[in-house]
């Protein structure tokens, strides 16, 4: 009986890594990094326990909503306990936390953008979690047609960017790993 109850929590806390996936539109290859990254896997089936809330975490992180608990009840799966005010400023994801709550019009571009930051940060010597939202807009700024040629450079702050400033932006940092032989 132990066995079968802790057979189903492993299997809705796997549903619901699968609903946030859904949530941050995340698609197989981006998926599928996020749990080499954060539980050294690549597929959810081979998570223990401790890397299940590792991956939701994550998750939460990059702005999924919490899902509540179907099987015991509890509370949300994978929520962390709130960050203090006085702490929040040091923690270098929070600087990426209005790309998850942009206009949904914006939001899939904003979330690509964070995407390509992390991706780009994982190939720095040594490896970031992600590039910083100041790194992404002084590349782009700088980047009016001399890293991605035909491509003009964005001059606004991320969050004020309209989506085709933004697309702008994808496409440069999208070069940007190219050149640093990342697949986008």
């Amino acid at each position: 009986m132990v066995a079968a109850t802790a057979n189903s929590l492993q299997i809705a806390a796997r549903k619901a890594i699968h609903v946030k996936r859904r949530q941050l539109a995340m698609e197989d290859a981006d998926y599928r990094a996020l749990l080499r990254r954060v539980a050294g896997v690549d597929s959810s089936t081979q998570l223990t326990p401790s890397q299940v809330s590792a991956v939701l975490r994550e998750m939460d992180r990059l702005g999924a909503p919490g899902i509540r608990n179907q099987v015991t009840g509890g509370g949300n799966l994978g929520r962390e306990a709130p960050v203090s005010p006085d702490t929040r400023h040091l923690s270098p994801e929070n600087e990426w936390r209005f790309t998850f709550h942009a206009a949904a019009a914006r939001q899939p571009y904003l979330k690509k953008i964070y995407i390509l930051a992390v991706k780009i940060g994982e190939k720095q010597t040594p490896p970031v979690p992600v590039m910083s939202k100041a790194w992404v807009e002084g590349t782009v700024r700088q980047s009016a047609g001399l890293n991605a040629p035909g491509i003009r450079g964005v001059a606004k702050p991320l969050p004020l960017c309209e989506t085709d400033e933004l697309h702008r932006v994808i496409q440069i940092l999208a070069e940007w790993l190219r050149k640093l032989g990342g697949k986008p």
